[in-house]
């Protein structure tokens, strides 16, 4: 077949063919971490039949997953015919230090997608809110009254915190500070980090009651028993008062524009005129990929939308914010990256 007898393709058709089929992407991914084909390889090549001896999965579906999700990146195959993983695949075993095994679980996981295909309705009548099949609506509804998906989401959501947040939060000069509060912490995975790197810190997390108690339980095992101190209750009513420097990671996105409000006032009370707060949150206005094809924060707008409630915001948007509650930004970290640390002061 010579050049002119070739076919020729559309070049936006296939990448529009490509974005349509993302589904089967992140179904693999999770289907790969469900299995636990990752953590069956010990940092050498493996054949198939071990991996499936390895994972009980058995050989000829496997070899057509290992095909694909090594078309996507996350696996090689060497020249005797054996799998490695590369760098990215490396990420969903559970115990890479960027692990992201539970956060490929939860997003395939059909009770996530609930939320994800109620998209046309949303745009179509403005409706916001998961349809639950226990009849409720919610997305924390229905995570609160499931104790296994919870914990997947928990572990999700440390992982993004490790992953994610955590560079950008020991990035920052604490230098002078002597106690931080992490408004929102969860389990404590980015306090906990952040007073290991930190050894004059003391730390405060302050989460509903229950979380608190789990975070405690958590940071006691780290050794941090005697610098950190778990405080249960409810942001919107008040915040533990007279510490340096508060942090909200990933918490202000949750909540629209007059719940946000009241939780930075609410710290802005506590803060004092010295004072400060630190606020990790994605933009809804950076660039995002270079070929356009992903931007973080974007993305998770939609699916805001689509749980009701919050919203990724602009630079535009949370300078508004913070100026209503008596706050501005000082600066900006990572202001390009998938999400970015504000330094927030008393006006």
């Amino acid at each position: 077949m010579t050049n002119q007898e070739r076919p020729s393709y559309d070049t936006h058709a296939l990448r529009l063919l490509r974005l349509t089929q993302g589904v089967w992407i992140t179904q693999a991914v999770g289907t790969a971490a469900r299995l636990g084909i990752a953590d069956a390889f010990d940092g050498d090549g493996k054949n198939l039949d071990d991996i499936a001896e390895a994972t009980g999965v058995p050989p000829g579906p496997l070899e057509r997953l290992l095909r694909t999700l090594g078309g996507a990146g996350l696996f090689t195959t060497t020249a005797t015919g054996r799998y490695a993983l590369t760098p990215m695949g490396e990420c969903l075993r559970k115990e890479h230090p960027c692990s992201l095994h539970h956060l490929a679980i939860m997003q395939s996981s059909s009770w996530h997608w609930r939320a994800v295909e109620q998209l046309p309705q949303v745009m179509r009548d403005g409706t916001s809110g998961v349809r639950n099949p226990d009849g409720a609506t919610g997305y924390w509804h229905y995570l609160a009254s499931q104790p296994e998906e919870k914990d997947t989401f928990d572990r999700a959501m440390a992982e993004f915190a490790t992953g994610l947040t955590q560079p950008l939060l020991l990035s920052y000069d604490f230098s002078g500070a002597t106690e931080i509060v992490d408004v929102g912490g969860g389990h404590g995975a980015l306090l906990g980090a952040t007073l290991q790197a930190n050894p004059h810190l003391c730390g405060i997390l302050f989460d509903l009651p229950d979380t608190a108690a789990e975070a405690a339980d958590r940071l006691r095992a780290g050794g941090l028993a005697r610098r950190s101190k778990c405080i249960g209750g409810d942001m919107f009513e008040a915040v533990p008062s007279g510490s340096d420097i508060y942090v909200l990671s990933s918490v202000l996105v949750d909540w629209d524009d007059a719940q946000a409000l009241r939780l930075l006032s609410n710290i802005r009370d506590a803060m004092g005129p010295s004072g400060g707060l630190l606020s990790i949150e994605p933009f809804s206005d950076n660039h995002g990929a270079e070929d356009g094809s992903y931007h973080l924060g974007q993305w998770v707008d939609l699916f805001e939308l689509c749980i009701g409630g919050g919203r990724v915001r602009t630079r535009s948007d949370f300078q508004s914010l913070f100026s209503a509650a008596g706050l501005r930004i000082r600066r900006i970290l990572d202001e390009n990256g998938p999400l970015s640390l504000m330094e927030i002061v008393p006006r």
